[in-house]
């Protein structure tokens, strides 16, 4: 899709959208990894609720002709 982030997402709106599943023993997934926001929510989450969250983080190298 040729869109660049130049920042990351923020850990607060993250941790918001992980904290809407009920099961705090999920697993989480993040296929677009980059800075590892959604690690840094899900051992926020954890430590604010106990919960046993756990996640999977994958960052893909490209090349840019750009």
């Amino acid at each position: 899709m040729g869109i660049k982030f130049t920042f990351p997402k923020p850990v607060g709106l993250i941790a918001y959208l992980i904290s809407m599943v009920s099961d705090k023993s999920a697993l989480v997934l993040d296929s677009f990894a980059g800075s590892g926001t959604t690690a840094h929510a899900v051992m926020q989450l954890n430590k604010q609720d106990g919960g046993q969250r756990r996640f999977i983080l994958a960052q893909l190298s490209y090349e840019s002709d750009a």
